[in-house]
């Protein structure tokens, strides 16, 4: 069978399925827990664009109009209701308000049906579907055709995702365009979906109900890590065995590929980088109220620092140092997560066994401190830390 990369080092960006001129390349339905591009040998005509634009037999790319010395932000958007649906302080939301105020188009990971996809908003009441972070891996599908297209017709368009896609993208399209805009995620990895969808299942079997609404960071009880979903119109917070999947992350259960991230640097592959803005003011005093969280923005181009002049209508925005960045970020910003030792069981256990025996197996708190929280209510442990944090 025909190889595009080794395994190992494939982010499933999708660039080879985007490029490929026959379309006969398409991800596996594999039983395992990770899918991987699959060549249709009989329509292939051996032309070779799937493995030149595949990043994983590469050195990643430089980005054009690359600063010298990238600035680092704090941005806290400015409407409290847009504010408390984003993971951060919105800087997301803010930018992507700024482009389709200039008729254009937006692109990002949306969770439909508890699937996660890279999809193309126009406007407004679609962008809420961009909001708030989603700890899956998107599946990009041929969206980034669709890009090249609006580029084309010289529409102004924002893409965001995580590094390796924003990768794909540039090596899909292999030319600048001045009407592009990349936000690259600061990623530690991503779970394989089949391992959320098990989740899933696990929730809606415990609680007697189908989930209407999952949402990762929840800001109902303040800035702080704290999953919810909506069962039979009652708003469920998850803890301890029932929050565990966010856990996986943590852990280092991701996708083979993201324990070799090349894009674990202070040299990132979008023209602005964004993430949390954790200890924010801690050291350095801010002018504004963080409590209902803060968005890390790195501008790393020229465009980077353009499309920040263009949100201040919509948003606070403050130069911090490089040092709280971090602080803040200190692993996605050094090196990729570790992969841990029992990756391979615990991938051959997720296959077979539902989620409760690969909670209880790999994702319970091993150290004390960690046990005692996973019992505590969410409330009484939020309580706890804004005391410490007081003191």
């Amino acid at each position: 069978m025909m190889e595009i990369c080794n395994y190992k080092l494939c982010t499933g960006c999708s660039a080879c399925i985007n490029i490929c001129p026959m379309s006969c390349i398409e991800f596996e339905k594999s039983t395992d827990l990770w899918s991987y591009p699959q060549i249709d040998t009989e329509r292939c005509i051996k032309c070779g664009k799937c493995i030149e634009v595949c990043q994983g037999n590469t050195d990643k790319i430089d980005i054009d109009g690359r600063l010298e010395s990238p600035k680092v932000f704090g941005v806290i958007l400015t409407n409290q209701k847009n504010l408390l649906n984003s993971t951060s302080g919105g800087a997301f939301f803010a930018i992507a308000s700024a482009v389709l105020k200039q008729d254009g188009v937006v692109y990002g990971a949306a969770m439909i049906d508890f699937h996660t996809k890279h999809i193309r908003v126009t406007s407004y009441d679609k962008l809420r579907m961009l909001q708030g972070s989603k700890y899956v891996q998107s599946e990009m599908g041929h969206i980034y055709s669709l890009v090249k297209k609006d580029l084309k017709d010289n529409k102004k368009v924002l893409f965001s995702g995580t590094p390796c896609q924003i990768e794909g993208l540039h090596r899909f399209l292999d030319r600048k365009y001045k009407n592009l805009i990349t936000c690259d995620l600061l990623c530690k990895g991503v779970p394989s979906p089949k391992l959320f969808d098990k989740y899933i299942e696990f929730l809606q079997k415990r609680h007697g109900g189908n989930i209407s609404d999952f949402n990762f960071r929840d800001k109902s009880l303040g800035y702080i890590l704290l999953s919810t979903v909506n069962i039979k119109k009652k708003k469920i917070f998850l803890h301890g065995i029932e929050d565990s999947y966010v856990k996986a992350v943590g852990a280092g259960y991701v996708r083979e590929s993201c324990f070799a991230c090349k894009f674990t640097s202070e040299m990132r592959v979008g023209d602005i980088s964004l993430g949390d803005f954790w200890h924010i003011g801690e050291k350095e005093k801010i002018e504004k109220n963080v409590n209902n969280g803060c968005s890390l923005v790195i501008c790393n181009t020229v465009q980077g620092i353009g499309i920040l002049e263009d949100i201040k209508e919509f948003a606070y925005v403050e130069e911090r140092s490089w040092d709280e960045a971090r602080r803040s970020q200190s692993s996605a910003l050094t090196h990729p997560i570790k992969k841990p030792l029992d990756y391979e069981q615990f991938n051959l256990d997720a296959v077979c066994n539902d989620w409760k025996m690969i909670s209880k197996k790999y994702l319970r708190s091993k150290t004390l401190i960690g046990m005692m929280r996973d019992m505590l209510p969410k409330t009484l442990e939020r309580k706890i830390a804004e005391t410490l944090k007081r003191k």
